[in-house]
C-alpha cells in the first residue's frame, strides 16, 4: 500500500509511542513499515536526501513534539523518542478521545483483564495536578461494548475520518477526580463505560434528574466490576460524586 496521509501517520506513530514508551527512530521506521505493508520499492522511494517514508514520519514526528507529546533524546549517543503526557492544558478532553478512539481500532492494543484491584495510576505533575488516564485501558471498554452506547445502543453513530469505526466517547463512571477518596485505581476498564456524545454530554452537564437516572443505569451494569475492583461507591455515593462536582 502507498505511505499514508498525515493523519493516519500521527495516528499510527503515537500509538506505538504509547505502547513502547521510548523507541529509537530506527525502530519506528522499521514497525510502521511492516504496519503499512509497504514494498521495498515504496520504502527505497527517496527525495534525494533521505527516504521519502522517513522524512513524512519524522515531520509527523516534530509535530508531536510541538504539540508536546514527544521529547527527543540522546542515548549513549543513540537518538530516542520518548512519548509524554503534557498536563499543561494541551492533553485536552478531545486529544484523549481520540487516544482512546485509536488505541480501539487496532488489533495489537494490550487488553487489561486482571480482576484484581491496581494501585493508583501516577500522579503526573507538571504544571497541574492530575491522574493519568490510560487509553488503553478505554479502548478495551469501547471495544468490549462493540462501538455502541451503553445507554442507547440503537442509535446510529457517524464513522470517524481517520480509523472508519463509530466514534464513541469513553466516560470515567466513577468520576477519576475522585480519585483521592479511594484506596484502589479508577482507571480500570470495569469503571469505563462507552457513550455516544449525547449521553456523555448529558452526565457532564444534563439536570440532575435525567443525569440520575442514567447513573442509576450504568451502576447496575457496572456495579459486578466494581466491586471487584475494589472501588464500589454504591448508587447513592456515585450520585453524590456527581452532584459535588
Amino acid at each position: 500500500m502507498p505511505i499514508p496521509k498525515r493523519e493516519t501517520i500521527k495516528s499510527d506513530l503515537m500509538i506505538l509511542l504509547q505502547k513502547n514508551g521510548s523507541i529509537s527512530p530506527s525502530k519506528a521506521y522499521l514497525d510502521l513499515a511492516i504496519k503499512w505493508k509497504l514494498t521495498e520499492r515504496e520504502k527505497a522511494e527517496s527525495d534525494g536526501k533521505e527516504m521519502r517514508y522517513h522524512h513524512r514520519i519524522r515531520t509527523v514526528k516534530q509535530i508531536l513534539v510541538d504539540e508536546g507529546f514527544v521529547e527527543e533524546v540522546k542515548v549513549a549517543g543513540h537518538g530516542k523518542w520518548n512519548y509524554i503526557i503534557p498536563n499543561d492544558g494541551s492533553l485536552t478532553e478531545d486529544v484523549w478521545q481520540d487516544l482512546v478512539l485509536d488505541f480501539a481500532s487496532k488489533t495489537y492494543f494490550d487488553p487489561v483483564t486482571t480482576k484484581k484491584p491496581e494501585p493508583i495510576p501516577k500522579i503526573r505533575t507538571r504544571m497541574v495536578e492530575e491522574i493519568y488516564r490510560r487509553p488503553e485501558v478505554a479502548a478495551k471498554a469501547i471495544f468490549d461494548a462493540g462501538y455502541k452506547c451503553e445507554v442507547r445502543p440503537d442509535v446510529e453513530s457517524f464513522n470517524r475520518k481517520v480509523t472508519d469505526f463509530p466514534y464513541v466517547e469513553a466516560h470515567h463512571l466513577v468520576p477519576i477526580s475522585a480519585q483521592k477518596k479511594f484506596e484502589y485505581s479508577l482507571d480500570v476498564s470495569q469503571n469505563v463505560v462507552c457513550l455516544c456524545p449525547f449521553i456523555h454530554r448529558l452526565l457532564h452537564h444534563g439536570t440532575d434528574s435525567k443525569r440520575d437516572s442514567i447513573l442509576r443505569q450504568l451502576y447496575d451494569r457496572r456495579k459486578s466490576g466494581l466491586l471487584e475492583k475494589k472501588i464500589d461507591p454504591g448508587i447513592d455515593g456515585l450520585i453524590a460524586l456527581y452532584s459535588s462536582k
